[in-house]
């Protein structure tokens, strides 16, 4: 479930679908974990993004089960590289064939 192929024509955003807590720690130095909450089975894609809005990583692109689910994000990008510090976003999107969720929180990596 890629974020860009969403067609939200046909469904309804939906804050029922799932719920996003704030990553802890925040700020953070080596990892920090992101909690999110489905209240049925969806399509999950879970992306941290630069200040500039670019794609720095994919965490999560894959069907999920309902109940809660953590990631923990290293502070390294899609190449295995640790980024900069800086303040990052993290976007949830999660879409079953009724409904559609995205959220995005913001996320502070310091050293």
């Amino acid at each position: 479930c890629n974020s860009n192929d969403i067609r939200s024509n046909n469904l309804k955003i939906s804050p029922v679908l799932c719920k996003l807590f704030p990553n802890y720690p925040n700020p953070f130095n080596m990892t920090t974990q992101i909690i999110y909450e489905l209240t049925m089975p969806a399509s999950v894609y879970l992306a941290v993004y630069n200040i500039q809005g670019n794609l720095v990583q994919i965490l999560v692109n894959d069907l999920k089960s309902t109940g809660n689910h953590q990631v923990e994000w290293n502070g390294q990008n899609t190449s295995g590289k640790q980024v900069a510090c800086g303040t990052y976003f993290y976007q949830l999107t999660a879409q079953n064939d009724n409904s559609l969720f995205k959220k995005t929180n913001k996320l502070l990596l310091i050293k």
